[in-house]
């Protein structure tokens, strides 16, 4: 009963530090009139032939100078017309001075952080800044980064992304799932203890890159690319990471079509987080497992003894109220909004995703691009 008292408080607390974190997120409200910083934009892709168009067309309504950036999109053995699509749009739009298609060189188990590195070996600029190809970028995307590191002397800068979707159910959770997700990374950083980032939106110095080794250590894991980063430039230079918060940064991406695409993807990120060094990850990880564990045993306590249940309804009202908070401080900075009915419907989904994924952490496999890994 202790137990079950104590994990709630204690996920509350967690929940008000990240929360306070976000409040101390400045937001980016200014562009500079002269652009200073370059960028080489990296892409890698595997099969991405229906997202591709989406893509490009918000590549190139990007408003930025041609001269302080290129593009750079990294073909990771795709099956499909996915490399056409690209050399087209390359030529139809006279881009060969300002993007190009390369072919990913493997050297390790991780393909995209194959994929890459063997761009960052290429770049030619003083910034990497990295998307995915399901993703579309905003106009104002290269400014609002350039405005950011003028300002603050940044080397590492993780932006907002935010999933789009219909009104379907799965579409739904991964949309509200996702603002939970920049919920604890803009408090992360807020608290000057970044623990989460997303390389559909991230960028750091080439310089930092090369000087800490860039994915050395970690290219034997599949997935985090964007997370072993961060927590190399954390412990080299903690002081000069940020969060752009600013919705002219936004990157929109695809939700997955199907729950056990969600499940895979989802696998895919806790393979990454269960090998981070920080104990912060580790603390919050164990919390969310233990509250959503709480929560399925809660409509047994409502049938043992009005005591018992009454400890189940507060388990449950407390994780309602200190997740609502986070989604709808989330939503506000992305400038959307969140009906309870579909917040509703993602917290009672939740536990049971949670403990699925837990699940095949222990069967150690899951399918991502087409691919076997193995956690």
């Amino acid at each position: 009963m202790l137990i079950l008292l104590v994990i709630p408080i204690l996920y509350s607390l967690v929940m008000l530090y990240y929360y306070l974190g976000i409040r101390k997120t400045k937001t980016l409200a200014l562009y500079n009139s002269v652009q200073k910083t370059s960028f080489s934009v990296i892409i890698p892709f595997r099969n991405e032939a229906d997202n591709l168009p989406a893509l490009l067309t918000s590549l190139l309504n990007i408003e930025y100078p041609k001269s302080l950036h290129e593009i750079i999109l990294v073909d990771d053995a795709s099956e499909d017309n996915s490399a056409a699509l690209i050399t087209k749009w390359i030529t139809d739009n006279k881009l060969q001075s300002n993007a190009r298609l390369i072919q990913s060189t493997r050297a390790s188990k991780a393909p995209k952080k194959d994929a890459l590195q063997t761009a960052i070996a290429l770049a030619n600029y003083d910034w990497i800044l990295t998307t995915d190809a399901d993703c579309k970028v905003p106009e104002c995307w290269l400014k609002a980064y350039d405005a950011l590191i003028q300002k603050k002397n940044a080397v590492f800068v993780a932006g907002p992304v935010m999933y789009e979707g219909n009104n379907s159910f799965v579409e739904q959770y991964q949309f509200i799932d996702g603002l939970s997700l920049q919920a604890v990374t803009a408090g992360g950083f807020g608290q000057k203890n970044p623990i989460l980032c997303n390389g559909a939106n991230l960028a750091y110095k080439l310089a930092i890159f090369k000087e800490l080794k860039g994915f050395e250590g970690n290219n034997h894991i599949a997935s985090g690319d964007d997370i072993f980063m961060l927590e190399k430039v954390s412990r080299a230079y903690p002081k000069q990471m940020h969060y752009l918060k600013n919705y002219d940064a936004l990157v929109r991406t695809k939700p997955e079509k199907n729950w056990m695409a969600v499940l895979n993807q989802r696998s895919r990120w806790a393979s990454k987080t269960t090998k981070q060094k920080s104990l912060s990850v580790k603390v919050l990880g164990l919390f969310i497992l233990s509250i959503n564990l709480s929560l399925c045993w809660a409509p047994l306590l409502f049938t043992m003894s009005p005591i018992y249940g009454s400890i189940g309804l507060g388990i449950v009202l407390i994780k309602l109220i200190a997740d609502y908070q986070m989604i709808k401080t989330a939503a506000s900075i992305l400038k959307t909004s969140v009906p309870f009915g579909h917040f509703l419907g993602s917290f009672f989904a939740y536990p049971i995703i949670t403990i699925l994924v837990f699940y095949s952490m222990v069967i150690r496999k899951y399918q991502w691009k087409g691919r076997i890994f193995s956690h």
